[in-house]
């Protein structure tokens, strides 16, 4: 057993450690909590940064509420941002990093969703709490989207309105309007 070879076993997925210790009977399994650098995020926020941006949706996307998105931001005028290439190999991790927070902290709306969302294969398994939660809660953007179904989500972001869910229509006019 490859387990009996390990001293620990860390992860970041909340139900993979559960699935450790209940089926394979590994007690030094731990799950270390999902977190980003706060103090990065803080001094990227300034008071003086504006929140150009209207919305964000980031990364892997539901594609009837990113057309929805599109169209309503072509008839209203906000500024919505979205990625328009795949998975780009990055040229300095330390720039990327920066960017991304520059782009977060000048954010309105930012949409999150639980990992693997898109993908049918993942829907029979345990939600899990993403990064991008923890992201746009450091830089203070409002998070619209899905809220994960875990435990560890309601016991981390355990406040009213954490997360505004994306009404099933996929109309933001009430966001912004």
């Amino acid at each position: 057993n490859l387990l009996n070879q390990c001293f620990a076993v860390v992860t970041a997925c909340y139900h993979a450690a559960q699935h450790l210790k209940t089926n394979y009977d590994y007690n030094n399994v731990h799950y270390l909590q999902p977190s980003v650098d706060t103090i990065a995020c803080y001094a990227a926020n300034r008071a003086s940064v504006n929140r150009v941006i209207d919305l964000y949706y980031m990364g892997r996307r539901i594609e009837n509420r990113h057309a929805k998105f599109m169209q309503w931001s072509q008839q209203s005028g906000v500024f919505y941002f979205y990625d328009t290439a795949g998975n780009v190999p990055m040229i300095d991790h330390q720039q990327h990093r920066r960017r991304y927070l520059d782009i977060l902290n000048r954010t309105k709306l930012f949409v999150v969703s639980p990992g693997k969302i898109i993908n049918p294969d993942a829907k029979q398994l345990p939600e899990e709490i993403g990064y991008r939660y923890f992201e746009a809660a450091a830089c203070g953007a409002i998070m619209i989207g899905d809220l994960p179904n875990s435990p560890v989500f309601k016991n981390t972001f355990n406040y009213r309105d954490a997360v505004i869910p994306i009404p099933a229509d996929n109309d933001l006019s009430c966001f912004l309007d």
